[in-house]
């Protein structure tokens, strides 16, 4: 199944057995994602939130991820938890691009209710212009939303050889 199909039938699960309005996911700029699975799966996209906190690192490197920083102290306030291990530092979190996906509300009144717009999905670092070092001599440059040469184009009832 792809993943995309299996995100599907978790939002339709989610839909028919909870009461939640929406689904809020981040996709992690610091790991290379971009959200594509949520643009495959229909998701609406809201914008990039700055950097947050990730965590902590202590005076030997050892990093403690905020949740871990809430367990040891009570808090991950970073005032709090650089007040009581004046060492420490903290660990910048990357950017993240925010998806919703409506459950129970129309997609207009949720962006209304949280002042969010929707926006054009970005796109992966991959998906540049072509250099056109890449191409091969004597090839044209390929125009995005452009058909496909006529020997590529798939007949409409079926595939034929």
């Amino acid at each position: 199944m792809p993943l995309s199909a299996f995100l599907a039938s978790c939002l339709a699960w989610l839909k028919a057995h909870t009461t939640h309005r929406f689904v809020i996911s981040y996709a992690d700029t610091g790991h290379g994602h971009h959200g594509g699975i949520y643009q495959a799966t229909g998701f609406v996209y809201v914008g990039a939130r700055g950097q947050s906190v990730d965590g902590f690192v202590d005076r030997r490197g050892r990093v403690y991820h905020k949740r871990s920083a809430y367990d040891l102290f009570g808090t991950s306030s970073v005032r709090k938890v650089l007040k009581a291990r004046p060492g420490w530092r903290v660990l910048p979190g990357s950017t993240k691009h925010l998806y919703i996906f409506p459950l129970r509300q129309r997609r207009g009144s949720i962006l209304r209710e949280f002042k969010w717009t929707a926006l054009p999905y970005p796109k992966p670092k991959s998906a540049r212009s072509r250099d056109l070092s890449t191409r091969r001599a004597g090839t044209a440059p390929v125009r995005a939303g452009r058909n496909p040469p006529r020997s590529l184009q798939i007949p409409r009832r079926g595939i034929h050889v």
